[in-house]
């Protein structure tokens, strides 16, 4: 998932898997209140207590905490340096890991 503040993008790889597992493509998310409301829709298509609905509700709850969850930000995607990168990614609420 790409981030920038409050506005996300899914990657094509997470539309997949989320098509796959769900049987619905995510459209229309943008915000990570979107993805909660197109997983708590999901959830509610694919209702009951079934040991199938339990286990199909635990990959869509797996995949929705992938995808809010924070990827490594390596400095050779950034054209800033080092120390411009560190201030970037501070700026943006994000702890830069040390080397």
């Amino acid at each position: 998932m790409l981030r920038l503040g409050n506005t996300i993008r899914l990657t094509s790889r997470e539309i997949e898997r989320f098509t796959e597992i769900t049987g619905f493509v995510p459209v229309n998310v943008k915000t990570p209140e979107d993805l909660k409301q197109y997983v708590k829709e999901c959830k509610k298509h694919y209702w009951g207590v079934s040991d199938d609905t339990k286990f199909l509700h635990y990959l869509i709850d797996r995949e929705h905490q992938s995808a809010l969850a924070l990827k490594t930000v390596a400095k050779s995607w950034s054209p800033l340096g080092g120390r411009e990168l560190a201030e970037a990614l501070a700026g943006a609420g994000v702890k830069a890991l040390s080397s």
